[in-house]
């Protein structure tokens, strides 16, 4: 097989650089990892603000309160539950001073938004695959937004986590932060939530609030 003009010319360079360290002009090296990044997030007490969400979300802090979860049998059941507590908790304020709606409508294209539909996307994402689990979680968005552990933000999205007793982080997204009427409320919608699993990742997601009033991690 006929050798290319690529192969000859590297073959001609390694010969040539094992001939010059064998004759002492240079010592051969393996090359070295380029080192880009080295995280200084190692604790609770050592996240800042401008870190990003993937060094800092494994370190949210255990608290001492239960996860206020929906209880329910059948699917249909929890969406009526979930529905009737958007209704009631219609609107949060977190420690960030946003104000969050919850009553929110929603709809996939082709759809009428409605409230049943929210619901269905808190409890299966944009698909509305329904998860017992997740539907139990939407329990915990009032608690999630009021008391957040920390807050991220990604674009015009931003993240609410917080970890309650069980150990599980419970993350809520909003988005669409605005100005509105004359007492310049900031505000911003519902989105979704969920438990995320320990290797979701949130690549541009950098975060802007750490609570300080959030216990110490054990």
């Amino acid at each position: 097989m006929r050798m290319s003009n690529d192969a000859k010319r590297y073959n001609e360079i390694l010969k040539d650089l094992t001939s010059s360290s064998a004759a002492g002009k240079w010592p051969l090296r393996a090359p070295q990892p380029l080192w880009t990044h080295c995280s200084r997030i190692h604790s609770w007490e050592t996240v800042v603000i401008g870190c990003t969400l993937n060094e800092a979300k494994g370190f949210v802090p255990k608290e001492p309160l239960l996860p206020p979860l929906i209880s329910a049998k059948t699917e249909t059941e929890y969406i009526a539950a979930i529905v009737s507590f958007l209704n009631q908790f219609s609107c949060v304020t977190g420690p960030d001073g946003l104000l969050v709606r919850l009553n929110v409508p929603d709809g996939n294209e082709g759809e009428t938004k409605t409230l049943e539909n929210r619901a269905r996307h808190l409890c299966g994402g944009h698909l509305h695959l329904f998860e017992k689990q997740r539907a139990q979680y939407a329990g915990c968005i009032a608690e999630t937004l009021g008391g957040a552990a920390l807050i991220a933000e990604q674009g015009s999205n931003r993240f609410y986590l917080r970890r309650y007793s069980k150990g599980l982080l419970h993350i809520v997204i909003t988005t669409g932060c605005v100005v509105t009427e004359q007492a310049f409320q900031r505000s911003c919608d519902l989105v979704t939530q969920y438990v995320p699993k320990p290797v979701k990742t949130f690549n541009q997601a950098m975060v802007i609030f750490k609570n300080s009033a959030t216990a110490k991690g054990k």
